[in-house]
């Protein structure tokens, strides 16, 4: 038995909830639930790809009419 000690609440309560989700998907057998989960999670992929993107974007100067 590993004994993990946290860093802070947060750090906890991540774990916790990765370790439900994690039991929770490999106990579900209903495919209409686990495709909109999926979908939710591409969404919210998507969309931190988009603001990193945007904030790691460089203008480029040169040649402007």
């Amino acid at each position: 038995m590993e004994i993990k000690i946290y860093k802070s609440w947060k750090e906890y309560k991540s774990h916790l909830l990765t370790k439900w989700f994690t039991e929770w998907i490999d106990n579900e057998f209903d495919l209409e639930l686990l495709s909109m989960t999926k979908g939710m999670i591409t969404t919210r992929e998507t969309d931190i790809k988009t603001v990193l993107d945007k904030l790691s974007h460089k203008e480029i100067k040169g040649f402007r009419i």
